[in-house]
């Protein structure tokens, strides 16, 4: 009779152990898979907010300030989706591990922060015409107008870091 009820026992605990792996098996593809499809928006953003193509009002020709302005509207426009970033970040932290997903996560908010310094510095020295502000301009447009290619240095640390989430997680998205 002791037998009986050590083996019901044990195999009750083995079945709550089951669907207790089961469970945090799920979890963590749940936090994956919406990890990918927000850093997938993120690369989105980051390619809007630094398109080298734009249109200007007529109204706005002589505005050398409006383009400036009108990118970091689009900056402001992505802090939700960052805020999104973060948020799931931390509970890739808590499910998943902070290795995983942490560098990539604070790259993609520094080079958010390195576009906006760019706009400011370009709005700030879009009056100057002497030959020092002439180089700082052409550093920040450098970093503003991505071309996304081998030339574009911020461009392929936003791509590298967003393609390293996708690849890490993508393991833990496809278990479900």
């Amino acid at each position: 009779m002791a037998f009986a009820v050590s083996f019901g026992v044990w195999v009750a605990y083995r079945q709550l152990e089951g669907w207790r792996k089961e469970r945090q098996t799920i979890r963590k593809s749940e936090v994956a898979e919406e990890m990918i499809f927000i850093v997938s928006n993120i690369e989105d953003a980051f390619k809007n907010i630094r398109n080298p193509i734009d249109r200007i009002p007529v109204g706005k020709a002589d505005d050398k300030k409006f383009v400036y302005e009108r990118r970091y509207q689009r900056i402001t426009d992505a802090n939700e989706l960052f805020q999104r970033l973060r948020e799931f970040q931390i509970r890739c932290d808590a499910v998943i591990g902070s290795e995983v997903t942490k560098p990539h996560v604070t790259a993609l908010f520094n080079a958010r922060t390195e576009v906006a310094l760019a706009i400011e510095e370009l709005s700030d020295l879009s009056e100057d015409s002497n030959d020092a502000a002439a180089e700082e301009l052409r550093k920040s447009r450098r970093v503003l107008y991505g071309t996304w290619t081998d030339k574009d240095e911020l461009g392929m640390k936003i791509i590298g870091s967003i393609e390293a989430i996708k690849s890490k997680l993508s393991d833990y998205a496809q278990l479900s």
